[in-house]
């Protein structure tokens, strides 16, 4: 394998199994919409969406008109929704590139609808219903307003959908608020009966796993994909983590006792020591909040804790007691190495934000190189 500075390793196969074991959870008639948005959960959407297009997976969900378009561009011929906003200016490309626009205020569906009609366009829509997250969407308790959108020249609703805000806390108020925004949406879903809706969905990640008894026309799993469940979980589902954060020592040096060590002088050592400096740092998404916190690395499957502040391109670590660590070793930030692991969820913890986040801020300048089948490629 060509040396890197990092990068990032995604087994396809993992991806694979999890869309497997997914499935395995659905009720016969629920398709999965696979929600592909910020590059895919930040491991890489070419890749990924080629990888579930090749696994029967036919509809896309993405966060705006330019991850919509790349999905386009790289042969996804399947439904792409954008859950977000397109601002006017993009309505054209909406049609250019048959994407699903939702519509979320009359507002909003007005101004789509007057474009349509003006460019004898119908644009196929998925009306977002605020059950309770209070962020978009049409209000629950006015199913008026939705109704007009199906007698509009330049609109077509193919979908009705809202979003759970707390499916992934398991805590009694919470559960409560969860089965209330389902209510509210099985009240709109049968205000809209004698109304061609098309399709439903309602459930995340950790409403598939979570709300297994609501049995809406699509789920949306993200980070469940991936190996890596957000927040609790009501039901086990086997589930293996799809990426490893690695890099390499660059250097290995001898300090004394005492020697005052990074940025602002933050740590001291407190014996003779052996530090290593690894080619990574927050500019490459690994989190600097996680400075002075005890968070560790794997090196030849053993812990080495970072030591002083995580620098923009570069950490240190202590590896006194590690013997024989040389320049051009494997660093394992996020991932295992001989039966030792460092999990994304326990470094989100010590960093203070959740998972979703945390794979999301890996950074472009860190190369996605994927494996199948046990063969790695040249990645991305």
């Amino acid at each position: 394998m060509l040396q890197r500075r990092a990068w990032a390793e995604i087994d396809l196969d993992h991806v694979a199994f999890n869309i497997a074991q997914i499935r395995s959870i659905l009720p016969s008639h629920t398709e999965m919409m696979a929600v592909v948005k910020a590059n895919a959960y930040g491991h890489g959407v070419l890749r990924i969406s080629q990888l579930l297009a090749e696994l029967g997976v036919t509809r896309f969900a993405v966060s705006n008109l330019d991850e919509a378009i790349s999905l386009r561009e790289c042969g996804m011929t399947g439904d792409i929704l954008v859950l977000g906003f397109t601002p006017p200016e993009g309505f054209d490309q909406l049609a250019a590139y048959r994407i699903t626009q939702t519509v979320f205020s009359p507002a909003y569906a007005d101004l789509l609808n007057q474009y349509g009609v003006d460019h004898q366009i119908r644009f196929p829509i998925h009306v977002k219903i605020d059950t309770g997250m209070y962020r978009i969407g049409f209000a629950y308790d006015d199913m008026d307003l939705v109704k007009k959108l199906f007698t509009s020249k330049g609109l077509l609703v193919q979908g009705i959908f809202t979003h759970f805000s707390v499916a992934d806390q398991l805590n009694p108020a919470d559960q409560a608020y969860t089965q209330m925004q389902a209510d509210r949406f099985d009240t709109c879903l049968y205000q809209l009966r004698n109304y061609p809706v098309g399709m439903t969905h309602a459930q995340n990640s950790a409403g598939i796993v979570n709300y297994r008894n609501y049995t809406y026309d699509l789920v949306r799993p993200g980070i469940l994909l991936f190996g890596v469940p957000s927040g609790e979980l009501r039901q086990n589902i086997h589930l293996k983590p799809a990426m490893q954060l690695k890099s390499t020592v660059a250097m290995v040096k001898q300090v004394p006792k005492g020697a005052e060590i990074g940025y602002g002088r933050d740590f001291t050592a407190h014996r003779k020591m052996r530090i290593a400096t690894i080619p990574i740092g927050y500019a490459d998404g690994y989190p600097r909040s996680v400075s002075g916190k005890g968070a560790q690395v794997l090196i030849h499957g053993q812990y080495a804790r970072i030591i002083g502040k995580v620098c923009m391109d570069q950490l240190m670590v202590d590896v006194t007691d590690i013997e024989d660590v040389r320049v051009g070793d494997t660093v394992v930030l996020v991932g295992e190495d001989q039966g030792n692991t460092i999990s994304l969820a326990s470094l989100s913890e010590l960093a203070g934000t959740i998972t979703n986040e945390m794979v999301c801020r890996i950074s472009a300048r860190v190369p996605r190189v994927y494996r199948e089948h046990g063969i790695q490629d040249t990645g991305q």
